[in-house]
This record gives C-alpha cells, sequence and structure tokens, in this order.
C-alpha cells in the first residue's frame, strides 16, 4: 500500500520498520534497502517480498510519504510477525550449541533461538546451519523436529534441529529400577520415543521431560539415569536401554519465599505446600503456579519465579528457595473492544467493572471475557486479549479483539 503518488527525482530519505523486534539493520539487510537511494516503488514491492519470503511474518505492508524536508520520501514497513513459534535447539555432535548459535546470529540477525513453526522458516534455519557445518569441515544434512515429548503441554514442545540421518529407535528398555515397574516406564516413553532419531542428549531430553517427573511425582527427587546405551538385534532394530539409580525419597522440608514486599502469608495459603510430607513434586510446581495466581491478582504481570532446591540424604529431606521477582504493581488504564459489533462493544463497556486507576487483576480480562462469550455465540471470528503499556510506567491498557 502506498500514501501518495510518487514524484520522479525524489528519493528515499528514511525507512522505519513497525510491529517487529528483530534488528532494524537486519530487516534493511533482507530488503537490500538503504538510505538515501533513488525512490522506486518497484524496489519497495520488491523489499516487501523479500520480508515476506522468510516466513517469519504473517503480513508485510509498506507506505510513504513526503519527509520531513519535503526533498524525498519517508518509507514505512508495517510488519506482523508469525507469533506461532517454538523455542529452538541445536543437536549436533560434537558442537557446542551456543558457538553454533553465535555463528548463525552473526551472519543473519533474524536467526533467533525461537522459531516460527511454518516450512518457509525453518528451510532458513537448517540451510544456515548445514552451511555452518560444512564450514568446521563435517557437511551433514539437517532436519527440524518437534521436540519435548509430553505432548499434552505445547509450552514443553521446542524444535531442534538435528542430524536428518540419525538411527532409529524402535523400542526402549529400563534396567535396575525398583520404585516403578520397567513396563510402566516403557508404556510411557517408547511411544514418545520409538520411529523417532536417536541421539543421547535429544534421548536425556525426553527422559527428563516424561519419566523424571514419575519419580520426581513419589519424592524420588535424586533418581539418576546414569548409563544409556544402544543394543541392535539381528534385524537391525535399535533399542535403547537406560540404567535407572532410583535413589532414595525425600519428604519436604523447609520452603523460603524470597522477594521484595511479598504478599507471603496469602501466597503460601495459594499453594498450600506439604510440609514434612513426602515431597511430591508435581504437587509442589502445582503450589508455585498458585503462588504466581496470587501476584497476578494483584496487578503483578509479569512476575518470574525460581526454584533453588536442596537436598539433605541423611535426613530425606528437601529445602526449597522460592525466588521471587515480582514486577511492576500494575493499575488498570483504559479498555479497548475492536472488531466487535457496535451493540455488543457498547454491551461489553457496560459489562467491564475495573476501573481507571484500580489494581490491574491480570485474571479479571479472562473472567470478564468467558461471562462475555456467552453474548457472542453465533458472532464469527476468533477474540484475543493483550495488554498494552498505558499513560505511565504502571499503567496497563487492556485489549480485547475479535478478528
Amino acid at each position: 500500500m502506498c500514501g501518495i503518488a510518487a514524484q520522479s527525482g525524489f528519493p528515499i530519505e528514511t525507512i522505519e520498520f513497525h510491529g517487529s523486534e528483530y534488528p532494524r539493520s537486519a530487516l534493511l539487510t533482507v530488503t537490500g534497502l538503504h538510505a538515501p537511494m533513488p525512490f522506486s516503488e518497484a524496489a519497495l514491492r520488491d523489499a516487501a517480498q523479500k520480508l515476506q519470503d522468510t516466513g517469519f511474518f504473517r503480513s508485510v505492508q509498506f507506505r510513504y510519504e513526503p519527509a520531513r524536508s519535503h526533498r524525498g520520501y519517508a518509507v514505512n514497513f508495517d510488519l506482523a510477525e508469525d507469533t506461532d513459534s517454538l523455542p529452538a535447539r541445536i543437536d549436533i555432535p560434537d558442537a557446542d550449541e551456543n558457538d553454533v548459535w553465535t555463528a548463525l546470529e552473526a551472519a543473519d540477525p533474524l536467526l533467533r533461538r525461537k522459531v516460527p513453526t511454518n516450512e518457509v522458516a525453518e528451510a532458513r534455519y537448517i540451510k544456515a546451519i548445514e552451511a555452518w557445518c560444512a564450514q568446521h569441515g563435517q557437511p551433514t544434512k539437517i532436519a527440524a523436529r518437534q521436540n519435548g515429548g509430553n505432548m499434552q503441554s505445547r509450552d514443553q514442545l521446542s524444535l531442534v534441529f538435528e542430524q536428518a540421518d540419525l538411527p532409529i529407535v524402535a523400542a526402549v528398555r529400563f534396567i535396575d529400577t525398583y520404585v516403578i515397574k520397567p513396563v510402566e516406564l516403557e508404556k510411557v516413553l517408547e511411544p514418545i520415543a520409538a520411529n523417532s532419531g536417536y541421539s543421547e542428549s535429544r534421548f536425556r531430553r525426553l527422559l527428563d521431560l516424561n519419566i523424571r517427573p514419575i519419580y520426581e511425582e513419589q519424592g524420588f527427587l535424586g533418581v539418576v539415569f546414569d548409563h544409556i546405551r544402544l543394543r541392535e538385534d539381528d534385524s537391525g532394530h535399535l533399542t535403547v536401554e537406560t540404567h535407572v539409580v532410583d535413589g532414595r525419597a525425600y519428604n519436604l522440608g523447609n520452603v523460603t519465599l524470597e522477594g521484595p514486599s511479598l504478599p507471603e502469608a496469602e501466597m503460601r495459603k495459594a499453594a498450600a505446600f506439604h510440609i514434612g510430607e513426602r515431597a511430591n513434586w508435581t504437587q509442589f510446581k502445582d503450589g508455585v503456579a498458585e503462588m504466581e495466581r496470587v501476584l497476578t491478582k494483584q496487578g503483578y504481570l509479569h512476575e518470574h519465579m525460581t526454584v533453588e532446591r536442596t537436598l539433605h540424604g541423611k535426613e530425606g529431606t528437601v529445602d526449597a528457595i522460592v525466588h521471587v521477582a515480582p514486577g511492576v504493581q500494575y493499575r488498570f488504564g483504559k479498555l479497548a473492544l475492536t472488531g466487535f459489533p457496535e451493540d455488543l462493544r457498547q454491551l461489553g463497556e457496560r459489562s467491564w467493572t475495573l476501573r481507571p486507576g484500580q489494581v490491574l487483576d491480570g485474571e479479571y480480562p479472562y473472567a470478564f471475557l468467558h461471562d462475555f462469550m456467552k453474548e457472542l455465540r453465533g458472532t464469527r471470528g476468533k477474540v484475543a486479549i493483550s495488554f498494552q503499556p498505558g499513560a505511565g510506567p504502571d499503567v496497563m491498557d487492556v485489549s480485547i479483539e475479535m478478528r
């Protein structure tokens, strides 16, 4: 799209990008544009197409208008990033992952550790990683595979770039595990690991995501998968054998909360930690999530918690320190309802009870939308909630948009 009719002889004086977190320098490199340069609408269309062809953007639009000097044009690109992405890892034998990422980002700043999950974007990564392998004397075909094992939660998924010709796992076996029967562990892991490529680092991630939590739910927090080996039968089928050291069960000892000005009593009540009882670590993490909800409801939208645990083998107890970074406590600014029929927009504004200046309960917009959806039956479109910085460092506006 364009804003005015172009006049011949006027150059491009400025080029700006909006709606993207990618570095401006990287976007300029992709487009091949620079300022100043002779104006050409064909060049701008070509630049927009180059951005679209990266696979990193859902849409790319451009517009131009007279620059402040009135001697040339100010060009603006409006970008909508592809937000359907996954964290990425690179798993290449004998290669330091951080070194590979550093080299990739230096060669192409668009290549970050979060990858849009479309074939075009993935192909850009694969080409760059294969080039790195060739430069380091180990030409390797690379494939992208979704990994993470626990398919019930997308939050645990990742995209792994690894050798395309990895040996294929046919079966998994567990050895010397006494707390949990080997067949029960195999029943969990084999559907995930079978018919997929094997590398030890990849397999250990599957163990950590799928088998370790089973032990930790029963308090066996020191479980070790100390030997992993491949066995090939006469048919060429590969079985991965994992030797397990169960360790001992632990009871939950002291739980300490560390952070500034915390509503500790309310947080502990919500967590309901079972002090002195068997340390079910899944239950413990659920308790931490409940503490996060307490802070979210009190306006801390960007709170962050990490858990540090210490095992006391002699006593059979585990102490935990929950480090809490609550961040800014936000107040509500204003509500924007967009894309709705006018009558529903007005109804929504009347139904909204949070007032400007009040502490922003981070769960309220979702509870509001849950109730408001009853009024939207029969209305086509997807509804999304977003939080936008408001008029002040501790003010947050709420946007609810129907697309």
